[in-house]
């Protein structure tokens, strides 16, 4: 299994497909032209606490857009505003766009390569050396065994490979 980026989810939509989106990108979505109103920190604020919500204080990485509405709806009265999303009407989602959009939008953004991790948990200063990285705002994702044929699919410019004892970045050859 591939690893998920920390700040994205995997949303349900109504024909049950499973698409895994940055939570700011549905937040964005969902706010509408209200977010010209809101400051950008307040609406990624926002929506990393619902991720850590539905991540942490659940245990759930698929929620359905309806969900996240109406946990987002929470958090940002938590950052005293008055706001009703309209995920859902009459049982329909009423968002406009439609997530493989918004999903595709967020690839297609300047957004920065990631990183390719052996999958070791055994090896400690290998899990150090990933948080590390994460913490310093790098994408790692731990190329879990068996899904060799998906890693054109990931993204990973660099990789982390163990030099003379020690775990370093560097460029993958393959993707050159």
């Amino acid at each position: 299994m591939i690893q998920l980026h920390p700040e994205y989810l995997i949303f349900r939509t109504s024909q049950g497909e499973l698409i895994p989106c940055s939570a700011e990108s549905v937040t964005i979505e969902l706010i509408g032209d209200a977010s010209s109103f809101l400051d950008p920190d307040t609406v990624r604020e926002a929506a990393a606490a619902v991720v850590h919500y539905f991540k942490n204080d659940l245990g759930q990485h698929t929620v359905s857009v309806a969900e996240f509405s109406d946990a987002l709806e929470r958090a940002l009265r938590c950052f005293g505003f008055e706001v009703t999303t309209s995920a859902v009407e009459n049982g329909r989602a009423a968002v406009g766009t439609d997530l493989r959009e918004v999903a595709a939008a967020g690839r297609d953004a300047e957004a920065p390569a990631a990183l390719l991790a052996p999958h070791l948990p055994q090896d400690a200063s290998l899990q150090r050396r990933i948080a590390r990285l994460r913490e310093a705002g790098e994408i790692v994702v731990v190329d879990l065994p068996g899904h060799e044929k998906a890693r054109a699919e990931l993204g990973c410019d660099r990789k982390l490979q163990r030099v003379n004892g020690q775990w370093k970045v560097i460029r993958d050859s393959n993707r050159d």
